[in-house]
């Protein structure tokens, strides 16, 4: 470590970012959508629609921050930071796409397609698994530091045990009105 710290080509490199760039505005811009779209096509008519409403922006509100802390901890411009950006904006379309209709006693509710929400955020833990992995290879080939990857290790592991858990709740069903995954969620 000594060497490491004697060494200032084997430290990385940290740039501060006054202001966030074109395309962190722009996924900002995806989560107000997303929300501006849910509230015009889904009014809040009863406390079911509500809790759904309620719950699918904390999913939602979950999913955006967590990108959002990365790119401020990590994000350089890079071709990998732009694909990962991409595969963000489409976690932010499926969520879009996401939101269903369905008849409950004549009245229309809001609701979600509990097993596509399940992928989405399966596959939205992935990413941040992908990408994180991608910083820990970096900074260990870049400087070696064994105790810095301790912590990027065990958001790895808590987003892909996260995976897992939203890959099975896909496969759960209602019974009886009530829904695993929800509680899951």
């Amino acid at each position: 470590m000594e060497i490491a710290a004697k060494d200032p080509d084997a430290l990385p490199i940290f740039q501060t970012h006054n202001e966030p760039s074109s395309i962190q505005l722009f996924y900002d811009l995806f989560f107000v959508a997303n929300l501006s779209a849910c509230t015009t096509n889904h009014g809040i008519i009863d406390s079911r629609s509500l809790e759904a409403y309620v719950g699918f922006f904390t999913l939602l509100w979950f999913t955006w921050f967590g990108t959002i802390i990365f790119d401020v901890r990590f994000t350089i411009d890079s071709l990998f930071t732009r694909l990962s950006k991409a595969c963000s904006f489409a976690v932010m379309t499926a969520f879009a796409m996401s939101s269903v209709y369905f008849g409950t006693n004549a009245k229309e509710h809001f609701g979600h397609d509990a097993q596509m929400i399940s992928l989405i955020l399966m596959a939205s833990r992935f990413l941040w698994v992908v990408q994180y992995g991608v910083i820990m290879a970096a900074i260990f080939y870049r400087c070696g530091h064994v105790p810095a990857l301790k912590p990027l290790a065990l958001t790895m592991c808590t987003s892909l045990v996260a995976a897992f858990v939203f890959l099975g709740l896909s496969f759960s069903k209602s019974v009886e009105g009530h829904s695993y995954g929800k509680i899951g969620w």
